[in-house]
């Protein structure tokens, strides 16, 4: 691990407990360490060690203006998501609607200040079949619908202001679908509520779990992640009904992965002895910034149509096909007119190629040239973190 990484940590951890890091190594890039930072959505977290430095320790002027506007940033960040939150649950619990506030919005709540945790949307669950009900309060709200999904609806305020409104905690086409699907029975309302909802603290560290488990899957996950589950772990310590998680996990096929994501996150904020496999799976994730990296995604998807057989061009040939053709389970997340009329398919193909084209020519150039230069030691490094982490 490089130094500017493993300093990072350092930083993230003493924010985090609220002590005064040590002081760097002279030979420390403060302006990588940023970087980095800034690249896990981290860099307003690091903020609140580094102004416990010496003077003399601290980043250069430029670098240390650029902390500061990240910590900035997340501050007002915060203030207008937060509010703004609460306007949706409670407007959502006078119409009637059950809600529930995922992800984030509840995380943040554990950290020593709630901007410590960056945030660029929020994430609401409620109920399915009351969407129609649910855009049009949002529009009243002054929201501008952005995008209609088959999981999600996403609508926007302001530059700041971004809601995810949630049907379903994942995907209709993930294989952990059915087990979340019945998540609204096991729910229960928040004290002095009659429509806003919590999950148990164990099914919430379950769903956090898949959801990082997700992103691993598609293309990496970042540190704020692992500080996630090490800052939800140390706030609940003994009060988590273990064997219930593990045994969820299990039927899941995510308690592999949880084990020695929990460890990593032992290794790294409490100074645990690490190992090689721990060490490969940790590079991996700095390097797959906050929601992971599209070489990484692709390496994964040429793997997926190699499987253990076949040349490497065969299998790029078949990723770029479905890239280009998705199957109609896919397709339907973005066009869900589709389920009505799967006969509309290849229409849905020809609108989303022009649109790569016209509207992101530079996204379509780049992982078309990802396509062609993928090498099979990328994708034999992946293969083999996935398969040892049991996804």
């Amino acid at each position: 691990m490089e130094k500017q990484a493993q300093y990072l940590l350092e930083l993230l951890k003493c924010a985090v407990l609220e002590t005064a890091p040590c002081e760097p190594d002279d030979d420390i890039d403060f302006k990588k360490l940023f970087s980095l930072a800034f690249s896990h959505s981290v860099a307003n977290t690091a903020y609140y060690s580094i102004v416990k430095l010496p003077e003399d320790k601290r980043p250069e002027k430029s670098v240390m203006d650029n902390f500061e506007e990240a910590f900035n940033y997340a501050l007002i960040k915060e203030s207008k998501l937060s509010r703004e939150t609460n306007k949706i649950l409670s407007a959502f619990e006078k119409a009637d609607i059950g809600v529930i506030a995922l992800k984030g919005t509840e995380l943040k709540k554990i950290y020593p200040t709630p901007d410590m945790r960056l945030m660029f949307d929020a994430d609401i669950l409620y109920e399915p079949d009351k969407r129609k009900k649910a855009c049009e309060l949002m529009e009243s709200l002054g929201f501008e619908t952005v995008q209609l999904g088959d999981h999600h609806d996403i609508f926007r305020k302001s530059s700041m202001v971004t809601i995810e409104l949630h049907r379903y905690l994942t995907l209709t086409i993930s294989e952990h679908y059915d087990y979340f699907s019945t998540i609204w029975d096991r729910l229960k309302l928040k004290e002095g509520h009659t429509k806003i909802y919590q999950m148990s603290n164990e099914d919430f560290y379950i769903f956090m779990i898949e959801h990082m488990a997700k992103h691993y899957s598609y293309g990496g996950t970042g540190i704020r992640s692992v500080m996630d589950i090490w800052v939800y772990n140390m706030h609940f310590a003994s009060a988590l009904d273990r064997e219930y998680i593990n045994n969820e996990l299990d039927k899941l096929g995510l308690l592999t992965f949880a084990k020695h994501i929990e460890r990593l996150s032992k290794i790294w904020f409490e100074g645990e002895e690490s190992d090689e496999f721990s060490d490969s799976v940790g590079e991996y994730i700095i390097e797959s910034e906050t929601y992971g990296k599209k070489e990484n995604s692709l390496a994964i998807k040429i793997n997926d149509k190699q499987k253990d057989t076949g040349p490497l061009w065969l299998s790029k040939l078949k990723y770029l096909i479905s890239y280009l053709f998705p199957n109609k389970d896919m397709m339907s997340t973005r066009f869900p007119i589709l389920k009505k009329a799967p006969i509309l398919l290849p229409f849905t193909w020809i609108i989303r190629i022009i649109k790569n084209i016209f509207v992101k020519p530079k996204e379509l150039i780049k992982n078309s040239h990802n396509v062609i230069t993928a090498k099979q030691e990328d994708v034999d490094r992946i293969k083999n973190l996935h398969d040892r982490l049991g996804l």
